[in-house]
């Protein structure tokens, strides 16, 4: 393995990472633009997951601003792209992200009152050796 076999990896840990770090501060903004410059030349299968997380962030920003249409719209686009990169992905719990949206979607569809606690990222967690 060389070094440049190993950065494209390294990045995207790095990238999702910092994007993770500004969702869990309420910072969707910033997540949103970490993820701008990188998204469009990444490779697939990291560009259309790069897009989930965007569209994510958008629409808990929307969520945020209560433009319900915009936060419906984002929120179901980052569903429908975030279920292929399920459980897990570059180390993210995917799978207890899918379910954090989809809650915010319900929110932005109307069928949920409840309040809105912040939005976690989780990493999946490591066996100590």
């Amino acid at each position: 393995s060389t070094v440049t076999e190993f950065m494209p990896s390294l990045v995207a840990t790095v990238t999702v990472s910092t994007m993770a770090c500004w969702i869990n501060e309420g910072r969707y903004w910033q997540a949103h633009e970490t993820l701008e410059a990188v998204w469009l030349p990444a490779p697939y299968p990291l560009r259309l997951f790069y897009y989930a997380l965007i569209k994510l962030a958008v629409g808990l920003l929307h969520l945020e601003r209560e433009n319900m249409a915009g936060a419906r719209r984002q929120l179901q686009a980052a569903v429908d792209f975030l279920e292929p990169f399920l459980p897990r992905f570059h180390g993210l719990r995917t799978d207890l992200l899918l379910d954090d949206a989809r809650a915010r979607l319900e929110i932005a569809n109307g069928g949920s009152a409840a309040p809105c606690v912040p939005l976690r990222i989780r990493w999946e967690e490591h066996a100590s050796t």
